[in-house]
């Protein structure tokens, strides 16, 4: 049952990456809805991380499961600090707090890592660093 949701975050990160080359388009809508499409992707991965959480523990995962959760870090950090986050993040978040939201959600991605750091600690440490 794990493998679904390796399939499903490997999915969600493959969005992340195509839709990634489109942040350095100068045309504001372009960029608008790059930014939008990888929020919601990244949302995805955490919604799915801590479905996994639930049923299964991090510490055997494969290594390129670190890799994913990087990515969605990367693109909830983005958002965090884009000044149009406000209009591109998915409608998830409460309108009224989005920066909860956000946190929240890289507190979850972190947590995985740490939990994963028990078999995989050299990978983990340079994935929690790079953040």
């Amino acid at each position: 049952m794990a493998l679904l949701y390796y399939f499903q975050i490997s999915y969600h990160v493959s969005l992340i990456l195509l839709n990634h080359p489109f942040l350095h388009s100068t045309p504001q809508p372009t960029f608008s809805s790059a930014l939008h499409a990888m929020g919601v992707a990244a949302s995805a991965i955490t919604d799915l991380l801590q479905r996994f959480r639930a049923q299964h523990s991090a510490r055997n995962i494969p290594p390129f499961m670190i890799y994913h959760v990087l990515r969605a870090v990367t693109v909830l950090l983005l958002l965090a600090t884009s000044s149009l986050s406000s209009t591109t993040t998915t409608s998830r978040p409460p309108r009224h707090r989005p920066n909860s939201w956000l946190s929240a959600r890289l507190k979850l991605c972190l947590e995985f890592l740490e939990d994963a750091g028990q078999t995989w600690r050299k990978r983990s440490d340079c994935a929690v660093r790079a953040v």
